[in-house]
């Protein structure tokens, strides 16, 4: 599957039969963007059926779920704006639910008006088919190891064992639309979706991952592009990393652009001190630098972790440098969360200091994860399985080494400080993936 050029001019998809759906997240957000002077938004759902093999394009199909907020002015439509908000493993459903709305404050009105906005979850992602591994996402965490990422040889052991049982589960119980997940075929999938509604050529919005997909899209079907955006673009090349002698997550860098949007956190936190009024970082002031504080911390908690209070089972669990660095890198993602992120930095700074089993921090933590809906306390990104989206997807794309000693030291020049370790060690499902789901 992986070598067809382009998805087959025939048989395209049938238009989407399109039926309303989501109306509490719209009468919610309807609020807010009457407070913005923005347009009012209704959702449509709907699916398309796609190949699972575009080398059998009349063979098994497989179900897309999309969801779209038509044009604000339909008179003036052009066409569909695609989105993808990167993973992968993110739901674009998710994502046109949520910032659609909103999207004509970022790209200017007439982007909202004159476009229907629409979001699909990848094959195999969320509610489209979705790749299933265990019974339960209870059983799919088992697959994590006991720490965001491994320091220690007993926690890389831990970390290894977690990512055996994954390509255990998924190499023997997998409920999957296809044995390969790739870009490649999802950019195929997203051709077959643009012709579904009726477009002639595609406008699409990817960020991060999404930037890689924007490409693949590009280079499979280049008369096909009329509007592509890309934002947090990754290195193609990176992504797919030929030679496999690095772990992908380490030569993509992210360390160093988590590192830089960290300094801007704490340049904002220090024009804002945490003086008691509203919006003030409460990681800064009289104690130091937000930047110094941050340090503090993390080197406070070198081998000495902090006991917290689970608010769920009222038991203690251990908060560690690494659990930190791995919040603090989520949390990073949604400047509008910043604030909590001061606050909950002063929060651990607090309970160093008291050196006591900390119950409101194990609350605010729990917190974390509806509040920013980025992050639960273990300190993963919150996706609907996305213990095996993924590397489905990512170990796909990419070769990978073929020893854990490549996480271990991955050769990387000049690693950051805070974010290398956590980076590297995103990539390590691909070290046991099976090979039996990579064509």
């Amino acid at each position: 599957a992986g070598l067809v050029d382009a998805a087959p001019k025939e048989n395209a998809p049938k238009p989407p039969n399109w039926s309303q759906c989501y109306r509490d997240v719209a009468t919610d957000i309807n609020q807010f963007l009457g407070e913005l002077d923005q347009p009012l938004v209704r959702y449509e759902c709907s699916t398309v059926r796609v190949p699972l093999d575009y080398s059998k394009p009349n063979g098994a199909k497989t179900n897309l779920s999309l969801v779209r907020i038509p044009a604000a002015d339909p008179a003036a439509k052009i066409g569909s704006l695609f989105l993808n908000p990167g993973g992968p493993g993110g739901s674009g459903v998710d994502f046109a639910l949520f910032f659609g709305p909103f999207i004509g404050l970022e790209l200017g009105p007439d982007v909202r008006a004159r476009f229907d906005v629409v979001g699909f979850d990848p094959r195999g992602i969320g509610r489209s088919s979705p790749i299933k591994c265990f019974g339960n996402e209870g059983q799919g965490v088992q697959a994590f190891g006991p720490v965001p990422y491994p320091l220690t040889d007993e926690e890389v052991q831990a970390t290894v064992a977690g990512v055996e049982l994954l390509a255990d589960r998924c190499d023997r119980g997998a409920t999957r639309p296809s044995e390969d997940m790739s870009t490649a075929n999802v950019a195929r999938d997203l051709d077959r979706l643009r012709q579904a509604v009726g477009d002639d050529q595609l406008n699409f919005l990817g960020l991060s991952y999404g930037s890689f997909l924007g490409q693949t899209y590009a280079n499979l079907f280049p008369d096909k592009v009329r509007a592509l955006v890309i934002d947090g673009v990754l290195d193609p090349e990176a992504w797919v990393n030929i030679e496999g002698e690095m772990p992908f997550s380490s030569r993509l860098r992210s360390d160093l652009g988590a590192r830089a949007t960290l300094e801007q956190f704490f340049k904002l936190c220090d024009l804002t001190p945490g003086d008691g009024q509203p919006g003030a970082c409460l990681l800064s002031g009289d104690g130091g630098t937000a930047a110094d504080r941050f340090a503090a911390i993390v080197a406070a908690l070198e081998g000495n972790p902090i006991p917290v209070i689970d608010p769920f089972t009222g038991e203690p669990f251990l908060l560690t440098e690494q659990e930190v660095i791995a919040i603090t890198a989520s949390i990073l993602y949604n400047p509008f969360d910043y604030y909590f992120l001061g606050e909950l930095l002063a929060m651990i700074e607090q309970a160093i200091a008291a050196n006591a089993p900390a119950a409101a921090l194990g609350s605010f933590i729990a917190d974390l994860n509806t509040t920013t809906a980025l992050v639960n306390k273990r300190g993963f990104p919150n996706y609907e399985n996305f213990v095996e989206g993924f590397p489905a997807v990512a170990c796909s794309d990419s070769t990978s080494p073929t020893s854990v000693d490549a996480w271990i030291n991955p050769g990387l020049p000049d690693p950051d400080e805070y974010f290398a370790e956590f980076w590297t060690w995103a990539s390590i499902p691909c070290l046991t993936w099976p090979l039996s789901l990579i064509h």
